[in-house]
């Protein structure tokens, strides 16, 4: 959303496709912003209200690409918006693939045992003040660190994010 609003006030016509129904992302399900302790929605809600007014941007909701033909500055872009298709015209493609959340079913209880939640799960249980429970432990890099995600962010993200929460031990499941 952000290089749409960029894009948008250089002058440019930006057509923005989101294949949720509505922007924002996994930021409309976090509670606080580590480190800057800070509601994700008080940031995100702006920037969400400047895109849908800009009169530069189009927006495509609940939409996917079928199809892209052409080259670089003549692109053929087809939606599949609502079941309606759609067909763009572009100078340039821009993928933003945001982030999809590992569910780490039949590992350490989750999806067994209903005390047993990812990290955006309890964000959206402390964001709406239904944490049930004292005590809290995470567990970082589940399945992660194995040949089909090989990947970690080493403690750029995960460990200080989870770390934000008061009273809470991590455990890195690798050790």
């Amino acid at each position: 959303m952000t290089v749409a609003l960029n894009l948008a006030n250089q002058g440019f016509d930006v057509n923005l496709v989101e294949k949720e129904a509505e922007l924002g992302g996994n930021l409309l399900g976090i509670h606080k912003l580590f480190p800057i302790n800070k509601d994700a929605e008080d940031l995100i809600t702006p920037v969400i209200r400047q895109v849908k007014e800009h009169n530069k941007i189009r927006t495509y909701l609940s939409a996917k690409v079928k199809e892209v033909t052409g080259f670089i500055g003549n692109y053929d872009v087809t939606l599949d918006h609502e079941g309606e298709e759609i067909k763009l015209k572009a100078g340039t493609i821009i993928v933003a693939t945001g982030a999809e959340e590992f569910k780490p079913t039949g590992q350490y209880g989750y999806g067994e045992m209903t005390g047993v939640l990812t990290q955006l799960e309890l964000e959206k249980q402390i964001k709406n003040g239904k944490v049930n429970g004292q005590n809290v432990v995470m567990i970082n890099c589940v399945g992660a660190r194995i040949p089909e995600r090989p990947y970690c962010t080493r403690n750029k993200e995960c460990c200080p994010h989870q770390g934000k929460q008061p009273g809470c031990k991590c455990v890195d499941s690798t050790s």
